[in-house]
Order: C-alpha cells, then sequence, then structure tokens
C-alpha cells in the first residue's frame, strides 16, 4: 500500500477515534430543574441519581413511596445530588457541566438519570414523580433537542422542558 495512503488512513483512523471518545466521555451539557409557581410555598426535594441499564426496569415499577421512605436503603445506596427547594430559597437548581457529580456517574459506569421528586402530599400520588433519562453523553443522538437538560416540578409532577 502506498505510504501516502497508509499516513492518511492512520490519521483518519486516529482523529476518528478521538472524536468518538469524546463524544462519549465529554460532558458539557448541564441539567437544571425549577420549581413552578404553583409550588413554590412548598418543600420539594429532587434526587438526581446515576442508574445502569439492568435497573431501569426496577426504577420504572417502584412506588414513590418505597423511594422516598424515611431511611430508604433503595435511595441512600444511589450515587445522586439532592437539591432541595423550600420557601426562601431559589426556585431553580442547576447541575453544572463540572460538577464532580457527573465524574462520578461516569466512573460507576452509570447510562441513566433517574431524575426523583419528592412532592408535596397535595400532589404526592403523581404518576410523573420520576423520569429516567439517558446520560447526557447520548443526548448528542437526538434524544433532546438541546444541549442542557430542563425539567420543571409542578403539580403535575416532572416535566422535561425544551
Amino acid at each position: 500500500m502506498n505510504k501516502v495512503l497508509k499516513t492518511f488512513l492512520l490519521v483518519v483512523t486516529g482523529v476518528s477515534l478521538l472524536a468518538l471518545t469524546g463524544c462519549v466521555s465529554s460532558n458539557d451539557q448541564q441539567l437544571s430543574v425549577t420549581l413552578s409557581n404553583t409550588l413554590k410555598g412548598d418543600t420539594v426535594q429532587v434526587d438526581v441519581a446515576g442508574i445502569k441499564q439492568d435497573q431501569i426496569g426496577y426504577y420504572s415499577n417502584m412506588q414513590a413511596s418505597q423511594y422516598w421512605s424515611l431511611d430508604s436503603k433503595i435511595r441512600n445506596k444511589l450515587s445522586k445530588r439532592t437539591l432541595l427547594f423550600y420557601p426562601g430559597r431559589p426556585a431553580a437548581e442547576v447541575i453544572p457541566s463540572n460538577s464532580p457529580v457527573w465524574d462520578l456517574w461516569d466512573v460507576n459506569g452509570d447510562d441513566y438519570l433517574l431524575i426523583a421528586a419528592d412532592l408535596p402530599p397535595t400532589v404526592a400520588n403523581s404518576i410523573n414523580w420520576k423520569l429516567i433519562i439517558p446520560m447526557p453523553y447520548y443526548w448528542d443522538l437526538n434524544f433532546w433537542s438541546s444541549r442542557n437538560g430542563n425539567f420543571v416540578v409542578d403539580t403535575t409532577g416532572l416535566t422535561y422542558v425544551d
């Protein structure tokens, strides 16, 4: 094979591998959760936790009462960031792209984020108390149209907003 062609193929392969590696491991997205005006007088906590592919069914079928029970082993074993909303605090919280929790989820091999809201008693039976979404490095695969994951907690539960 021609030396120029070999060099060209080597460069193309190297650049392709770097690009693929960058797509999988880089995270320049952020995740934000906003409490709607309808819940601003309430206390709400939201967990953002990393989970693996084989845990999706388990968490998808879980009831809010199981997850949010006092001293819940299910909740306590997760690698998570808990966002707290209560009167006098900002109505929006952001997990920026440089937060150490992203690295923790990456090291753990987590493929998905479980976003779970402990809703006030008036809306606690919402079927939308949790969402399971792919990790941000999959967002480039057209899962989200935005580079950011923006979520709202309201009286219907959790909602993704673009």
